[in-house]
Formats: structure tokens, sequence, C-alpha cells
């Protein structure tokens, strides 16, 4: 597994991203994408089963009558990132799943290695409809956030 060189930013500044809420209809209720394996191996399939069901959009809110969508949700930042070295474009990323996160903290964070900013990062793992899992880089834990956090940042990975 490679992780990207760094966050996706956007705007210049914005490191942090929403996971996204997905529902089938407007108005509906807050549904599991699918994107429920924590394994090694799990976060390409995560992020294509959360990328495929909500689209080009997600839910910004847990409130089923807030329609507010966002195109800037963490899987398809993952998703759709692209990095072009040597003139070869690697177009092939994803959000990692909750054990390959650990892998990145243990095997780049806590060498030092990475770029890596002591901060939240998202996995491609759901805990449920409301939350997903992330890992603080400050300290190695584990946890569940709401899908809605904005402060949580997102580092595409690649199997090769």
């Amino acid at each position: 597994m490679e992780a990207a060189p760094s966050d996706i930013v956007l705007d210049g500044s914005d490191y942090g991203h929403i996971f996204g809420y997905y529902r089938t209809t407007s108005g509906g209720d807050n549904l599991i994408a699918g994107a429920v394996g924590t394994a090694i191996g799990a976060g390409k399939s995560n992020t294509i089963s959360l990328v495929e069901r909500m689209g080009s959009t997600a839910y910004a809110t847990s409130s089923s009558t807030d329609t507010t969508t966002t195109a800037d949700y963490a899987a398809k930042l993952a998703y759709d990132y692209s990095l072009t070295v040597g003139g070869v474009i690697y177009d092939d990323w994803f959000l990692p799943s909750k054990d390959e996160l650990n892998q990145i903290y243990l095997n780049l964070k806590v060498k030092n290695l990475g770029n890596l900013s002591p901060s939240e990062y998202w996995s491609s793992s759901e805990g449920d409809a409301s939350v997903s899992w992330y890992q603080w880089f400050g300290g190695g834990n584990q946890s569940y956030g709401y899908r809605s956090n904005t402060y949580i940042r997102v580092r595409p990975v690649r199997a090769f």
C-alpha cells in the first residue's frame, strides 16, 4: 500500500472534509452504504461502495429534513485523486479502511515519515448510518466520528 504524498486540500487551505451521509431519497433515513469492512484490503471496495451509492454528492448533515449536499466528501475526494509522476498518471486511489489507516499510522506517522499531520484522518469504514471510523495521528487512537465533522483529513492510498 502506498499513501499519497499529501493530504487533500481544497481552496489552498481547507484540510478538513466530511464523510457524508447516504440516503436513497431526499428526506429519507440515513443508511449504511455497505462500506463496513475494517480489515486490510477492504479500503478499495469500501470506497467503491460509498462512491457508487452516494454518487456525485453526499448529504452534508444527518437531518433528513436538510437536503444540503456536497461533492467534496471523503470517499469521493480519495477516489477522484490523481497524481502524475514522471509522465505516469496514478489514478487508482481510495480511502483506507480502519486497519489500513492504522498501518499508515504505524509505518509512517510513528516513524515521522509521510508528512502526516497530528490530526484526525477518515477511514472508509462505516460504523453505522451516522458515524464512521477515523484515527487521530497525534496518538494513534481510533474512534467513531459523526459523518458531518468537517475537521477530519483525507489521505488517499493505493495498492500496488
